[in-house]
């Protein structure tokens, strides 16, 4: 192998480390190289030697962080392999606008200044994101083949959520302002929801005033309403700038705006859950049936004569009969006082001409008694004939 060709294969290598986001120091065995150009041919042994040298660079090949800041970004950016970048301070423009609209990890944050300083208003993730791993993007305008990516999101959270149980990495769920109507939202542990993005395209931007509605459907007839369930998280969990409603639930059923079960730590930042009516309560069974009734005693009535013992508002007669005591008070359960019944008038036998008959009026009370029939006289009946008399006595001479 002549000197030339040695050369040739270092460089290639150098520019494949490049390609794979390797750093652009040249390597020990890059400088080797270029010094040895004037040297005779080292020979087989001395190559391996020097390849060896560029070998060990694979070690570092499984996450090579970043050593370059983009010219969009500003302050403390993620460099891929959950260490920090600095990308110096951010800056304002003559017109008290921030140079660069994000800051904070992975961009997650919304710049603003003040005075000519710029401060940053960043989500509350939690943990080490890896941000070309960690996120997933959301946006219900968009057309095409959601592949969850910033250029090229999902345009349904279902369809995140589907590419996240592939991708254990995820960490949260980037959803841009506007409404999203689904099923409910059944998350995976670890994986937090970012709404209020604005941006377009592939720009996202967060929006502290950013609203992201999750307009859950309503559940099949007889099943409870959830809107978000979170059930045995044990890493951190952000819900951010979300309005969360769910529908009415049917009868006999619950309904949940948030359902949290056995987790670790659950924020609410800037959210709103609101929950539909829970369903009606399920009717009643029917009664059982009522024990047959009795017939009342056989008593004889008591305002007959020995039919009863004395009781309060009736004082006995000599007879034993009962007369109503007209100062009994019936608020107090005595028996009140009613007048009975108009006797009938009287008719002659045989009637007088002209003459007035006429029944009685009846009495009073709730239950009066009915009047007197006419009366009949049976002293102006007609008398019978008298019985022959006794014979006369003898007259003298």
């Amino acid at each position: 192998m002549n000197t030339p060709s040695w050369r040739h294969t270092v460089l290639g290598l150098s520019a494949l480390l490049c390609a794979c986001g390797g750093s652009t120091t040249p390597t020990p065995a890059a400088t080797t190289g270029g010094a040895d150009m004037g040297m005779p041919d080292l020979g087989a042994q001395d190559m391996s030697q020097d390849m060896s040298v560029v070998d060990m660079g694979e070690a570092d090949m499984s996450c090579t962080p970043a050593t370059a800041c983009a010219p969009d970004q500003c302050g403390t950016r993620d460099d891929g392999c959950g260490g920090t970048l600095e990308c110096g301070a951010c800056q304002c423009d003559a017109e008290d606008n921030p140079l660069v609209p994000t800051c904070g990890v992975c961009g997650l944050g919304a710049a603003s200044c003040s005075g000519g300083v710029v401060s940053c208003d960043a989500l509350p993730v939690e943990g080490e994101l890896s941000c070309d791993e960690a996120l997933l993007y959301v946006d219900a305008t968009y057309v095409g083949v959601g592949l969850g990516t910033p250029s090229e999101p999902c345009a349904t959270l279902a369809e995140a959520l589907n590419v996240a149980s592939g991708q254990p990495g995820v960490r949260a769920i980037v959803l841009r302002q506007g409404v999203l109507e689904g099923e409910a939202v059944e998350l995976p542990d670890g994986v937090s929801l970012l709404g209020g993005f604005g941006g377009s395209g592939a720009s996202w931007v967060y929006n502290p005033n950013g609203r992201t509605t999750l307009r859950i459907n309503a559940p099949a007839p007889g099943e409870a309403a959830f809107g978000v369930r979170i059930d045995g998280h044990t890493t951190p969990t952000l819900l951010a700038n979300l309005d969360v409603i769910t529908r009415p639930a049917s009868d006999g059923a619950h309904s949940y705006g948030l359902w949290v079960h056995s987790s670790a730590r659950v924020t609410l930042y800037r959210s709103v859950i609101t929950a539909g009516r829970g369903g009606n309560g399920t009717r009643g069974e029917t009664g059982a049936p009522g024990a047959p009734g009795f017939d009342a005693p056989d008593a004889p009535s008591p305002f007959e004569v020995g039919a009863h013992p004395i009781q309060q508002g009736y004082e006995p007669t000599a007879d034993g009969a009962y007369l109503c005591d007209r100062s009994a008070n019936p608020a107090t359960g005595t028996l009140p006082c009613y007048a009975g019944g108009e006797g009938g008038q009287y008719q002659a036998l045989p009637p007088d001409d002209g003459a007035t008959v006429r029944r009685g009026s009846p009495g009073q009370g709730p239950n009066p008694g009915a009047g007197g029939e006419p009366g009949q006289s049976v002293l102006d009946r007609q008398g019978q004939a008298g019985g022959t008399g006794q014979a006369g006595a003898n007259g003298g001479r």
